[in-house]
């Protein structure tokens, strides 16, 4: 795992005028330490810093979760597919017809994999990537 050197200056400087761009001193200060406490690199998309009209927001990127997820010991695959419009899940629908996605995940100190999906109806904002690009 690739880790973030703190005290390089340069990447300090990187940082606050790429993925925590807009941020006070004292809102970079609190995503930094975010991002040393969980181990996360906002360099490889794991972690975002977003600014936003209620302050500052710090989420994990899907990217975060598998690193965080390929780091336990327990972990031991994951199915992801889509929600086809009659509720199935499947790997796949060959258009946009799809309402929502979901995944199993599986540990080695559980004989039932978790489930969980997520419905475009909860979730879709109709602007961004919800807009052009549902699937991701």
């Amino acid at each position: 795992m690739q880790t973030i050197d703190y005290d390089d200056k340069q990447i300090v400087k990187t940082m606050q005028e790429t993925v925590a761009r807009g941020t006070t001193p004292a809102e970079f200060a609190l995503f930094v330490q975010y991002c040393k406490a969980t181990g996360l690199n906002p360099f490889k998309k794991e972690i975002w810093c977003i600014k936003a009209n209620q302050g500052l927001q710090i989420m994990t990127g899907i990217n975060g979760f598998w690193a965080i997820a390929n780091a336990s010991d327990t972990f031991d695959g994951a199915e992801v597919g889509l929600i086809n419009a009659s509720g199935e899940w499947v790997k796949t629908v060959p258009d946009n017809s799809f309402i929502g996605a979901w995944c199993r995940v599986y540990r080695k100190d559980r004989r039932i994999p978790m489930e969980g999906e997520a419905l475009l109806a909860d979730y879709a904002k109709g602007f961004g990537l919800w807009k052009t690009a549902p699937r991701i």
